[in-house]
C-alpha cells in the first residue's frame, strides 16, 4: 500500500471508530453552549409602575423611574424588595442616575424639573427648569456636576450642586 492509501485507511479507521463523530459532537456542543444567551434574573416591581431607566447604586440597590406612578423606585436585589417614593403631583419621571453625592437624580418632564432624592434623609430637592416644556430625559453625572439634556428646547445643561449653578450651553 502506498503512502496515499495508508492515509485513506487511517482516516477510514478513525471514522469507523467513532472518534471523529465524538469530536464533531463535542465541538458542536461547545459552540452551542457559547452561543446561548446569558440568563436573566427577573425582579418584579409594583404593578403599573412602568419602569423606564435604571441606575445601580454603590450599596447594591437599584433605582428606577416608575413612570406611571410618578415616582422613583428602589429595588434591593438581595431580597427582591421594592419600594417607591412619589415625586409630586404631575410627575412624569424619565431618567435616573446615582450622582456623585450618591443621591438619586431624576429627570421629570411632568414637573419640568431635575429632582434630587437623598436616600439618607429621604428628602427631595426639586430644581425647576427655567424654560417651559424642556422635556428633560437624559443625564449623566461626574464628580461635582450633573449633565442633562432638554430635548424640547435644544439645550444641554450642567448643574453643579456645590455652587447651585445651572448653565445652558
Amino acid at each position: 500500500m502506498d503512502r496515499e492509501g495508508k492515509a485513506v485507511a487511517a482516516v477510514n479507521k478513525m471514522l469507523m471508530s467513532g472518534l471523529v463523530p465524538a469530536l464533531v459532537g463535542a465541538m458542536l456542543a461547545i459552540g452551542s453552549a457559547q452561543a446561548q444567551p446569558s440568563s436573566f434574573e427577573t425582579f418584579t416591581v409594583p404593578t403599573g409602575s412602568v419602569p423606564h431607566d435604571v441606575a445601580p447604586a454603590p450599596d447594591g440597590t437599584v433605582w428606577y423611574t416608575a413612570q406611571a406612578k410618578g415616582a422613583v423606585g428602589r429595588l434591593d436585589p438581595r431580597g427582591g424588595k421594592t419600594n417607591w417614593v412619589p415625586l409630586g403631583e404631575g410627575s412624569a419621571p424619565h431618567g435616573v442616575i446615582i450622582g456623585p453625592d450618591r443621591a438619586a437624580w431624576v429627570t421629570d418632564g411632568g414637573q419640568n424639573a431635575l429632582v434630587r432624592f437623598d436616600p439618607r434623609t429621604e428628602r427631595f430637592e426639586v430644581l425647576t427648569l427655567s424654560r417651559p416644556h424642556a422635556n428633560v430625559r437624559q443625564m449623566m453625572g461626574r464628580p461635582g456636576e450633573v449633565w442633562l439634556s432638554e430635548s424640547g428646547t435644544d439645550h444641554l445643561l450642567r448643574y453643579r450642586p456645590r455652587t447651585a449653578d445651572a448653565r445652558s450651553n
